[in-house]
């Protein structure tokens, strides 16, 4: 049993005479506590850092109520219920704990980023309104479905629920300030052309390996202007028709390097062939064509994928989990905008 004592606190922290109440920041990760009862005596904390430790509650902190960033990842934690009081609370990261589900979360008024991803959530039916919240991270667990009162996010920027058991898209018409949507390996099977088209602010969408069938899927983010990745990774069976299948987007602007390389090309075409001949005329499409996602198909993952870390205040800024694959790893993705100069085949 290692308990977190006044002591502990203070050769964390050289130099300062803190008083119990005037304390505002302390980092007791790694040090195997099991105990933490005294934190209920350092009242003004702010933020606390309670990561990678071998505690099973958080009732020890159920008062300090000025609490506003808070990581308790990797523990046994198995309930969030004593975070319900904390109204000033901004940035609650809780990964690979022993959750199970939201009950007990409560109304958190101020908070602006969750992120639970590694637990055991089978269940977020519960999830309270959060009025400020512009990053929720529920990856690898369990969930089958979203509540629809995600409507009630106003705020939400990011949203990923990687490596779960979905058997639908989510309802997010009201999000209308969402810019990264991560829904990979799940068993999605179509995405409704009407759960989609309102997502005019989407940059980045990830819902490879899922159950979807075709291309046309996702005809619906034609109107996403603002989409600058799309990860689209059709099962094998379709391997063939994935490949030719494009999805017209609308035309993004080519980088200026770019631009001029295929008009130096179009040039050299027309000058060696006088009215341009195959290779001018192949120049001069290419040059003009206007860029489209391309897709194509991968063999399932071994493993599933994990690690995620909020910024706070961060919404789209938070790093991609959970279906984001790297060049070099059969990636089929297709960037879009001013900086892309290729397209995949």
């Amino acid at each position: 049993m290692v308990r977190l004592t006044a002591a502990l606190v203070s050769d964390l922290n050289p130099g300062n005479n803190h008083a119990f109440t005037s304390l505002r920041k302390l980092d007791v990760r790694g040090r195997e506590l099991d105990d933490i009862d005294d934190l209920n005596f350092y009242t003004e904390l702010s933020r606390l850092d309670l990561s990678q430790n071998a505690l099973s509650s958080l009732e020890a902190i159920a008062a300090n109520y000025e609490l506003s960033w808070l990581k308790a990842s990797d523990n046994a934690i198995d309930s969030l219920a004593p975070l319900r009081r904390l109204a000033k609370l901004r940035v609650l990261t809780m990964q690979r704990n022993k959750l199970v589900d939201l009950g007990g979360l409560g109304s958190l008024p101020a908070l602006q980023a969750l992120v639970l991803n590694d637990n055991a959530i089978a269940d977020v039916m519960l999830l309270p309104k959060l009025p400020l919240l512009n990053t929720l991270v529920l990856s690898n667990n369990r969930i089958p479905r979203l509540p629809s009162n995600l409507g009630s996010f106003p705020l939400l920027r990011k949203l990923s629920v990687a490596h779960n058991e979905l058997t639908e898209f989510p309802s997010l018409q009201s999000c209308w300030q969402l810019q990264e949507l991560r829904l990979a390996h799940n068993r999605i099977p179509h995405i409704p052309r009407e759960k989609i088209g309102s997502l005019g602010q989407l940059t980045v969408l990830d819902v490879g390996y899922n159950l979807l069938q075709e291309v046309s899927e996702v005809e619906g983010l034609s109107r996403c202007a603002t989409l600058l990745l799309l990860l689209l990774l059709l099962p094998a069976a379709s391997a063939a028709r994935a490949r030719t299948d494009r999805l017209p987007l609308l035309p993004q602007p080519a980088a200026p390097a770019a631009a001029e390389r295929r008009g130096q090309r179009v040039a050299r075409g027309r000058r060696g062939g006088g009215d341009g001949g195959a290779g001018g005329a192949a120049g001069a499409e290419a040059a003009e064509r206007p860029r489209h996602a391309v897709h194509g198909s991968l063999p399932q993952p071994q493993g599933r994928q994990s690690g995620e870390e909020p910024r706070a205040g961060g919404g789209a800024g938070v790093p991609g989990h959970g279906g984001v694959h790297r060049q070099g790893q059969h990636c089929a993705g297709q960037k879009l905008g001013a900086g892309a100069e290729s397209e995949r085949r």
